[in-house]
């Protein structure tokens, strides 16, 4: 079986996270002049992987995202990720983990 489809997730490979990014008064967060995006995930076994993101349009509307890709979700259970973004004059990682579900979809003919 190809590992592209060994678990089955509420965010699948090829699919796309794109979260919003809000500041205190909940209002997005311009990232034009964001310079990188990274997503931190945490594996159900504690382990972290970090991968390269991108903003979904020019930054303005606060959206950043990363497409799953194959081997990315090697383990069934709990995930979390979070974000970093760096901008030439200052650096934000976002305050909360946000959860996903992986699960194990092998089986046997």
């Amino acid at each position: 079986m190809s590992p592209d489809y060994k678990y089955a997730v509420d965010a699948t490979v090829g699919g796309t996270l794109t979260p919003l990014i809000l500041n205190q008064l909940e209002v997005p967060v311009n990232l034009i002049t964001a310079t990188s995006v990274l997503f931190r995930f945490e594996k159900p076994n504690g382990d972290v992987i970090e991968r390269t993101g991108s903003l979904n349009t020019t930054g303005l509307d606060g959206i950043v995202k990363y497409t799953l890709i194959a081997n990315d979700l090697d383990q069934p259970g709990i995930w979390h990720y979070w974000i970093k973004i760096i901008t030439p004059t200052w650096i934000m990682a976002t305050s909360e983990k946000k959860a996903f579900t992986v699960r194990d979809d092998t089986w046997e003919l």
